[in-house]
């Protein structure tokens, strides 16, 4: 009889773990179920002009052109030497912002040697412009 509890004692221990994953099963198809497809955030108009600000530290001409409209990309190209820009303490904050429109303050330094038409430059107010589903898009920057 010793055999047929232990035969009894692993079905019964099989039939809980099974009833037990069962159940794991059920809570985490309904938790997930639930919530639906997840959203994707679109950056903030802040985040994107401290994207574009990195884009120029890394001295990528198209990352840096891919934070513009296309209609604007004319104002990258009239910078000489995008390799002399070396942005440092960056800190940037959100002036104005519409549904569609924004604008956002950022204050800098520049690392050494400094491009000729940065000396004595340390802010930029960017400012962007997006459809209702779109990303931010940078369509003039400068001071003031």
């Amino acid at each position: 009889m010793t055999s047929l509890r232990l035969a009894r004692r692993k079905r019964l221990i099989v039939a809980i773990l099974v009833a037990i994953c069962v159940a794991l099963g059920v809570v985490l198809a309904v938790n997930t179920g639930s919530r639906g497809p997840k959203a994707t955030a679109r950056p903030t108009a802040t985040a994107t002009a401290l994207g574009w600000l990195s884009a120029i530290n890394s001295h990528k001409l198209s990352l840096i052109e891919s934070y513009f409209d296309p209609k604007d990309r004319y104002m990258v190209a009239h910078v000489v030497d995008w390799d002399l820009y070396q942005f440092v303490g960056v800190r940037c904050h959100l002036m104005e912002e519409t549904a569609l429109t924004a604008a956002v303050f950022c204050h800098f330094a520049m690392r050494s040697p400094q491009p000729p038409e940065m000396q004595n430059v340390s802010f930029w107010d960017v400012y962007m412009e997006r459809s209702l589903s779109g990303p931010w898009l940078i369509d003039n920057y400068g001071q003031g």
